[in-house]
This record gives structure tokens, C-alpha cells and sequence, in this order.
């Protein structure tokens, strides 16, 4: 047979041999989700200090320019982006002034890449910096200082600390560096999650505008919200709403638990649950300052409101009752209501007299 049939005959079979390889391969393999650029640009921008719209509020968010995250699937199958974790890393002049990193990818996450699909995902991002008017009360806060005083000091020493971070920023060419990793799906039936590293240390550069538009903040420093007026209304309106609250109760349990008027004898608890559910650090130590500078308040408005809650389910088992309520079951709620006003009565002339304390 003649050589350059045989080598004709190998060389279809190899490639025969390969295509299915190739095929097998392919069939068996499962996603590959690679990120394309991986030097995505952080930029400050002025969106939200710019010229043409008055400050209201004292700084504490500072915008990026990022690029848009494009990811690509190389891979055999489909596949599943679940999450990014973005850290960001301050410089460290400027690590003390900065409490988050907002990370935010549209569409929404988790996304499924399809076989050679590509995604771009447009990119919000923010850096969150001291809270500085609250931060600086909370430093100072003092059982034997008047509120007054302590808001005059917060407002001082914070407009002096962010002159300083100004000051710092206005030196500064870039504000940190951002590493980001990604959780994906892995494996044919994608049943694996790996963690992908898709960039490190990529800088977020500064920019020298924003920084002069923050500095124009400090001869409006006392203006700008938090005022000392809402400031001073932050460390005393949960004492007083609590007061108003009891005192309310108060008149509520001081009327006798009849058939006519139990759907009336219910006790509110509004202000104190939503004491309760107050959200950041800085606003909780302010809110809840006046009544934890007093021993053992908490504890009792704590046990105060427990009973409360007690008594309101007394007053609920007598509605479901219905017809089947007895005069011994008015007996008991009415004694229940007695013992309560006395120990309502008590906390009202606690939270009056701690209110002067602190106020006169």
C-alpha cells in the first residue's frame, strides 16, 4: 500500500480519535467564569458634594467612579456567580476615618452565566466615613456633664477632627487599595463552590475637587445635620417619649377592668420597642445615655415593660373569654392593674426627676 495512503488513513484516524476527545472533554467539563478586566478603575467623584446643590448633611459618604465588572464563561456548562466579597484597604493616615465599603453589582447577584456567555455588571460604590458629629458625643459622653455641654464639646471636636481628615485627604493621591474575590459555582453538575481571586490592591485614586468641596463644609459645620437641636432631641426623646408613654398608662390603669371597657384597658409599648430596635452603635450609645447614667434603669424598665406585656395578655385572655368571663376574672385582672399602677407611678417620678438632672 502506498505510504502516503497509510499516512492519510493515521492522520484521519488521530484526528478522529482527538475531535472525540475534544467532544468528551467538552461535554464532561463544567463552568469556567473568569473575570476579563481585572484592572477596574476606582475613581472619587464629586456625585454627591457637587457645587450645584446646597449641603444639608455632614459628609459621611464619599462616591466612586468604578468601571464595569465584565465576566466571561469559558466553560462547558452553565455557571453561577453567588457573591463578591470586596475589601477595601485605607491608607494608613486615612484608616481611622473610614467605617464601610459598599459594593453593590447590577444585576443583581447571585447570576447565572450561560456557555460562552459574556456579562457586564455596572458597579455602585461608596466609602461610609465616621459618623463625626455622633461619634464625637459618644466620646465624651459623661454622667456629670449637662447635655448642652456635651453637644457644644461633640460639635468642637468634631469639626477639628474633620478639618484634620481634610487636611489628610488634601495629601493624599489615593484613598486605599481593593482586592475582590468571588464565590462560583465549580464541576459539571456544579455542585462544587471555590472562592476565585479576581483582582488585588487595586488603587481608588483621589481627587482634589471633592476634597475642596468638603473643606467648604467647615464654616457651615454647626449648621450642617446633625444639629446641636437634633443632637440635644436624640439624647432626650426616648426619656421623654417613655414618660409620656407611662403617664398615658398610667391614666389607663388608673379606670377599673369592667365588661364595657376592656377592648380600652390595653397598655402601649410603642416607645419602648422602638427604643429597643435603634440601629447603628453611635445612635444607640446616645439614645440609651440618659437611662443607662442612672443604676439599675435599665434593669427596670426592662422588668417594667415585662409586666406590661403580662398585663396585656391578662387583658387579652378576657376578650377571649367572650361570655365565659366571671366576676372573679375581673377580680383578678383589676388586682393585676392595682399592683401595676403603683410600679408605673414610680418609674414616671424616676424618669421626671433624671430628666432634670441632666436638663435644669
Amino acid at each position: 500500500m502506498d505510504i502516503s495512503i497509510v499516512l492519510s488513513i493515521v492522520a484521519i484516524f488521530v484526528s478522529v480519535i482527538l475531535s472525540g476527545i475534544t467532544l468528551l472533554l467538552t461535554e464532561f467539563r463544567g463552568p469556567n467564569i473568569l473575570l476579563l478586566n481585572k484592572k477596574t478603575k476606582f475613581q472619587l467623584i464629586n456625585e454627591r458634594y457637587s457645587r450645584d446643590r446646597p449641603q444639608e448633611y455632614t459628609p459621611v459618604w464619599l462616591d466612586l467612579k468604578v468601571d464595569s465588572l465584565v465576566f466571561t464563561n469559558s466553560g462547558g456548562r452553565a455557571g453561577t456567580i453567588l457573591r463578591t466579597n470586596i475589601v477595601f484597604t485605607p491608607e494608613t493616615p486615612l484608616q481611622n476615618f473610614f467605617e464601610r465599603f459598599s459594593f453593590r453589582l447590577e444585576p443583581d447577584l447571585p447570576y447565572t452565566l450561560e456557555e460562552g456567555d459574556n456579562q457586564h455588571f455596572k458597579v455602585s460604590s461608596e466609602i461610609r466615613t465616621i459618623d463625626w458629629k455622633r461619634a464625637a458625643l459618644v466620646a465624651i459622653l459623661d454622667p456629670s456633664l449637662k447635655i448642652n455641654d456635651m453637644i457644644a464639646m461633640a460639635l468642637k471636636n468634631s469639626k477639628e477632627e474633620f478639618r484634620n481628615f481634610c487636611h489628610l485627604l488634601s495629601k493624599s493621591n489615593e484613598l486605599g487599595r481593593v482586592s475582590c474575590i468571588a464565590e462560583l459555582t465549580k464541576g459539571r453538575f456544579r455542585t462544587r463552590i471555590a472562592e476565585v481571586k479576581q483582582f488585588e490592591n487595586l488603587e481608588v485614586k483621589n481627587n482634589q475637587e471633592v476634597v475642596s468641596l468638603l473643606m467648604e463644609c467647615l464654616p457651615e459645620w454647626e449648621n450642617l445635620r446633625p444639629t446641636a437641636a437634633e443632637l440635644l432631641n436624640e439624647m432626650e426623646r426616648d426619656l421623654d417619649g417613655l414618660t409620656r408613654e407611662l403617664k398615658e398608662n398610667l391614666q389607663t390603669l388608673s379606670k377599673e377592668v369592667y365588661d364595657q371597657n376592656i377592648t380600652q384597658c390595653k397598655l402601649r409599648s410603642d416607645c419602648w420597642t422602638q427604643l429597643l430596635r435603634v440601629g447603628t452603635t453611635n445612635e444607640r450609645e446616645i439614645r440609651w445615655f440618659i437611662i443607662k447614667s442612672e443604676k439599675s434603669l435599665e434593669k427596670k424598665l426592662i422588668e417594667l415593660y415585662g409586666k406590661i406585656a403580662k398585663y396585656n395578655s391578662s387583658i387579652d385572655n378576657l376578650l377571649s373569654l367572650g361570655e365565659y368571663r366571671t366576676s372573679k376574672h375581673f377580680k383578678d385582672v383589676n388586682m393585676e392593674r392595682q399592683k401595676l399602677h403603683a410600679v408605673v407611678e414610680q418609674m414616671v417620678d424616676r424618669l421626671s426627676s433624671l430628666r432634670m438632672g441632666y436638663i435644669s
